[in-house]
């Protein structure tokens, strides 16, 4: 299990924009080459995506409400199952983002996994700030 924390100076509701719009998911993680969706996640649906440019997968999110996003990537006989969530107060957010992985490919990375929950925190709270300030990002 990975796990990372972080704390955004904006309510939840941008920083839930952020992760469920499918459109701008490729543009925030690079571990995505492409994410195929457009408008807000929808719960179940089968996401066509490319992992690091290699590796065909399919993202599902399994929970959609406005305190955790809990998802699926499945492909090549691998899995990362992961979540995030959200505790707002005082216009801040308090963002936890955690995963897990299965699978003899993802098992024989895991030193390269260490940082990884950190890294996408402080991606996500550099895409909430980038569409905050050219609104992008709903409130």
């Amino acid at each position: 299990m990975y796990s990372g924390h972080i704390t955004i100076a904006h309510d939840a509701a941008p920083i839930l924009s952020v992760l469920t719009e499918t459109s701008r998911i490729a543009a925030w993680n690079p571990a995505f080459s492409s994410f195929e969706g457009s408008g807000p996640a929808v719960l179940g649906h089968p996401y066509r995506v490319m992992v690091r440019g290699i590796a065909k997968a399919v993202l599902h999110y399994t929970q959609l409400d406005p305190n955790s996003v809990r998802y699926t990537i499945s492909g090549m006989g691998s899995t990362e199952e992961g979540e995030w969530t959200l505790e707002s107060a005082d216009g801040e957010t308090a963002v936890t983002h955690t995963f897990k992985h299965s699978g003899p490919i993802l098992m024989l990375m895991q030193p390269a996994f260490t940082h990884v929950a950190d890294w996408r925190l402080e991606r996500l709270r550099d895409e909430v700030e980038r569409a905050s300030a050219v609104g992008g990002a709903t409130s």
